[in-house]
């Protein structure tokens, strides 16, 4: 009945969110237009092809390529749960998390480890990089908005970059002792590694080289390598019925339509900078510059989001004390981690059937040990 209940709620509050600031937000007569725009249609375009990606990856059990690689290079299965998702995460696209979720959801099995494990280190680091990945869009804007350099931006939040990765790693041997993970006694050939790497790891860095060196829109790129995979795999017409059917009819791809409602809404309509403003006069710089981006990184589930409408009433603040840009970028990239409206967030938690009780029983302590770290080590720097 809870389980239920909470799934109930997923749909419907962001429904009703949405109304509420359709009405008080100050709709415009064209808000429909706004929000069904070509940017909408766009996300949900690429939510949908990571899915039938994934989804490629699981019917056609790539998984054991990926582990028969993992095995001839570490007999630490755990090393899998860093690697797979860091390695996708240089990707920035719409709910890339789901692109590994098969990937962990096999290793966690061999492991024998809770849903709530899986869920937690392919959502953790998939997301490492976006504290300083220039590739990942907020990284510019805030260095714009906080007239810093791009390179210097880049460095000092490579040293939260660090740290996440440092957190995820204690959490990483600490959650799963060794006796808890599954060695492999029986290492392949090392002659069999080169063609092991190319076979296991082949999408991923077709998938790099299309998007980062020949600069193809990923809208292009997913579904170009997804054909390429399914013809490699030699994936029946069967199968790719049932990938495209649970890609495109599901609870996630309802849930993930809904929420895509409630960023236009949010994004269309003054509420989210009448709030800031409201928000911004009556606080503390620290306070400001901690709560405003976390808040509004929460709400849309997007770090762009975050940064874009709250930098420019902060930047009052950045002239006079330029590392309050390198605490506001955290704050909000935490709030994104937190929010239940984040795309890789929620179509993981979906995938793994885990409850939002248990996504935030794994994320409220690194989240706080983060944003802490952040206030303290941005005093020295």
């Amino acid at each position: 009945m809870t389980k239920n209940l909470g799934q109930i709620l997923a749909f419907f509050v962001p429904v009703i969110l949405t109304c509420i600031v359709a009405i008080f937000g100050g709709v415009s007569t064209e808000y429909i237009k706004e929000i069904f725009n070509l940017a909408f249609f766009r996300v949900f375009f690429l939510v949908i092809s990571v899915q039938i990606l994934a989804h490629s990856f699981k019917y056609s059990h790539f998984d054991k390529d990926l582990l028969r690689f993992l095995r001839a290079v570490t007999k630490d299965m755990r090393t899998a749960l860093f690697l797979l998702p860091a390695i996708f995460g240089l990707l920035p696209m719409p709910a890339g998390a789901m692109m590994t979720a098969t990937l962990s959801d096999t290793t966690g099995d061999i492991i024998g480890i809770k849903n709530k494990l899986k869920f937690f280190f392919n959502y953790w680091f998939r997301h490492i990089w976006e504290f300083s990945w220039p590739l990942y869009p907020a990284i510019i804007i805030a260095s714009g908005f906080s007239h810093i350099k791009i390179s210097q931006f880049v460095l000092k939040q490579s040293i939260f970059l660090f740290i996440s990765v440092i957190i995820g790693l204690i959490m990483l041997y600490i959650l799963i002792p060794s006796k808890k993970y599954s060695i492999y006694h029986e290492r392949e050939e090392n002659d069999q590694w080169f063609k092991l790497s190319i076979r296991a790891l082949w999408p991923i860095f077709f998938l790099i080289v299309l998007i980062l060196v020949l600069k193809v829109d990923t809208l292009v790129a997913l579904p170009l390598t997804t054909i390429l995979f399914i013809l490699w795999k030699r994936i029946s017409g069967k199968r790719i019925i049932e990938i495209l059917k649970k890609s495109l009819i599901s609870r996630t791809t309802f849930l993930i339509l809904v929420i895509l409602i409630f960023k236009g809404a949010i994004e269309h309509t003054t509420f989210l900078n009448s709030f800031v403003k409201f928000f911004e006069k009556r606080t503390s710089p620290l306070f400001a510059i901690t709560t405003l981006p976390f808040s509004v990184g929460f709400v849309t589930g997007l770090t762009q989001a975050a940064v874009g409408v709250t930098f420019p009433f902060l930047m009052p603040l950045f002239s006079q004390y330029k590392p309050f840009a390198y605490i506001a970028y955290v704050s909000g990239f935490m709030g994104v981690m937190l929010s239940p409206f984040h795309l890789c967030l929620i179509t993981t938690k979906e995938y793994y059937r885990v409850s939002m009780k248990e996504v935030y029983s794994m994320l409220i302590i690194p989240v706080i040990t983060i944003e802490f770290l952040a206030i303290l080590i941005t005093r020295l720097i």
